[in-house]
């Protein structure tokens, strides 16, 4: 996929509601809460950037999307989902994982 969208701080990938595009045309991508993705650490994309994104395409109200799982660009990865399609982010709060 090549990320698509600019946001408009700065011409980088808006990470709110990034587009990509795809072999059949552009898609917004899902990637999760904003704390969480801040957490895991900035990977630098900017739109025309080409990135590999893991997961699966879902539509809702015929509105179709791409559900990232995992984000990755050269060398850097942003892990989202677990295999079962779990946010990874479930059960955490803003301030870490979650205590058992």
């Amino acid at each position: 996929m090549t990320a698509s969208r600019r946001s408009a701080a700065g011409g980088r990938w808006d990470r709110h509601r990034p587009e990509a595009q795809t072999a059949s045309g552009e898609l917004v991508v899902h990637l999760g809460p904003q704390w969480y993705i801040e957490q895991q650490g900035e990977i630098p994309i900017k739109a025309g950037d080409i990135v590999e994104v893991k997961g699966v395409k879902a539509s809702r109200g015929g509105q179709d999307f791409f559900l990232a799982g995992e984000v990755r660009k050269g060398g850097d990865v942003l892990k989202l989902r677990d295999e079962s399609g779990v946010p990874l982010w479930a059960g955490w709060r803003r301030g870490g994982p979650a205590q058992k």
